[in-house]
């Protein structure tokens, strides 16, 4: 309200970012099920960190020259390697403990081998809970790469989100219950956690390596059935918790982010009159926003399903790739410069402004870590940060133009910098002048 009233408009609202959502998901889904994955990883990575008597061990005894990775808290989604890795080596461990209780090499007076013994020698279903993790993961690691970028992103985010919640619900809700859920008020409403809409224990889909590594335990009579069904129902209480954590305040429930994917090539083509119907949403929402004029409306409708209508157009929407075109580049080439479509494109380059989420700060938080020195002023880390995005933009070192006033600017650097230091020195003086004098008079004009 505060903004309404004193700038004359309001946000626009499209949610959370999508890419903490489902990172904030899994874990939560991860640490709602119990089984300490995330302790067991770092063990194995502390195990053997900075000790090289110790790896010299484990290397001798396991005769394998694969290590266990890093495990990262706060990116639960990017340690799939981390997973895959201590499936692999996961007999090896195993090894190095059996060596370590034999007393055949010294064994470890540490926590971290406490834990990983423990697990490798009781939990007898730590490489299917490895493996389903691994299989969930990569399930939801496509999401983060597209939207680890710095593209317009926002017109293909309902459409991803949408893919990605179904893609989850199939692995433990009934065919039948999945297909009543037509619309994105059915979905939202949809109660995950109802056993009702779930399908039965054994039919959980914990992913093929898992459900292989399941067959073996059973088939060498390690596990029994009804210890197996416990761990899918403890699979399905995963996907559960990730599903009900994702929804909630998921930019799915924003009409907005649905109507945004008129500006999707490939939802144009499907079907123009849908996308030219979210258009005129979308403007009621930015009318009703005070960020558009509710005259120009009509002509925006008007441009833009005139531009939807080209056959031309229609052969630049099919070749459209969002793995190589960028979306904001793709409707500058069709709009930009042409009178007939100024209306449509102040609107689209309104829309694309948008963010997808807060990767781009983020990474630029990362960026300034990487830079920082010890007594580094504010202005050498805002000149670094301008060479470094420019690097960036240009697509690298090898690409950046060297030119006469380059040179002559490197060139003159010292004698600059040397001049700043002079300034620098001139002002320090000046205010070290003025508060003497202020100490000064404080001192003898006192009544």
């Amino acid at each position: 309200m505060l903004l309404g009233e004193n700038y004359g408009t309001e946000l626009l609202n499209v949610g959370s970012c999508g890419l903490h959502k489902v990172h904030d998901a899994c874990k939560t889904a991860m640490v709602a099920a119990g089984w300490g994955l995330e302790k067991v990883l770092k063990s194995m990575y502390r195990l053997l960190e900075d000790t090289p008597a110790r790896r010299e061990d484990y290397f001798k005894t396991s005769q394998c020259t694969q290590a266990p990775l890093k495990f990262c808290a706060h990116r639960w989604l990017e340690n799939s390697k981390v997973a895959q890795g201590a499936f692999d080596i996961l007999p090896h461990f195993k090894k190095f403990c059996d060596s370590a209780a034999k007393k055949e090499i010294t064994q470890p007076q540490t926590e971290s081998f406490e834990t990983v013994r423990t697990a490798v020698n009781n939990d007898m279903f730590l490489s299917s809970k490895l493996a389903f993790f691994v299989s969930f993961s990569k399930q939801l690691e496509p999401f983060l790469r597209k939207y680890q970028t710095d593209n317009p992103m926002v017109p293909f985010l309902f459409t991803d989100l949408h893919n990605l919640t179904f893609a989850v619900l199939r692995r433990f809700v009934k065919k039948e219950i999945i297909a009543n859920l037509s619309s994105t008020s059915d979905i939202l409403n949809f109660s995950v956690n109802d056993p009702q809409n779930h399908v039965t224990g054994h039919a959980v889909d914990i992913g093929f390596v898992a459900d292989s590594v399941i067959k073996d335990l059973k088939r060498e009579r390690k596990v029994t059935d009804l210890q197996i069904l416990n761990f899918k129902n403890d699979c399905k209480l995963i996907m559960v918790a990730f599903m009900e954590k994702f929804l909630a305040k998921s930019p799915l429930q924003y009409l907005l982010v649905k109507d945004l994917a008129c500006l999707d090539p490939s939802i144009i083509i499907q079907d123009k009159a849908n996308a030219a119907k979210k258009l005129k949403r979308i403007l009621q929402t930015l009318v009703k926003s005070r960020k558009f004029n509710a005259t120009e409306c009509d002509a925006v409708i008007f441009e833009f399903v005139t531009f939807i209508e080209q056959s031309a157009v229609n052969g630049s929407l099919s070749a459209f790739s969002r793995e190589t075109d960028r979306l904001d580049s793709f409707y500058h080439d069709l709009l930009s410069g042409r009178n007939e479509f100024q209306n449509v494109w102040s609107v689209v380059q309104m829309l694309l402004m948008l963010s997808h989420g807060q990767a781009t700060v983020e990474r630029g938080f990362s960026v300034n870590k990487e830079m920082e020195e010890y007594n580094m002023a504010e202005r050498t880390l805002i000149s670094r940060r301008v060479i470094v995005d420019h690097i960036r933009n240009q697509g690298g070192v090898d690409n950046i133009e060297i030119t006469p006033k380059m040179l002559t600017s490197a060139s003159s650097a010292h004698s600059r910098y040397m001049l700043y230091l002079d300034s620098q020195k001139e002002k320090t003086e000046q205010h070290t002048k003025k508060a003497i004098n202020k100490n000064y008079l404080k001192v003898n004009c006192r009544p």
